[in-house]
């Protein structure tokens, strides 16, 4: 049987739903636009459905762009 580790699927059933940490180890990726889009749309299913999950994402976005900000105007 042909599965998908991006979702933990297997054909012809639906996606498991994926794990708190499952979700904050793909954080990196997700801020980066690097999620495959299964992937992607796994992580975006859980966010709606977990607000610490989500209220986490949004400090590391918080982080990403003040580091990003920070060296952008560093000129680094």
């Amino acid at each position: 049987m042909s599965s998908s580790r991006s979702t933990g699927t297997t054909l012809g059933q639906p996606p498991k739903p994926a794990s708190c940490r499952d979700v904050v180890a793909r954080f990196g990726d997700l801020l980066d636009g690097d999620l495959e889009r299964d992937a992607y749309l796994a992580v975006q299913r859980h966010l709606r459905q977990c607000a610490p999950c989500a209220a986490h994402l949004a400090g590391c976005q918080a982080t990403d762009h003040l580091l990003r900000w920070a060296f952008d105007a560093d000129g680094t």
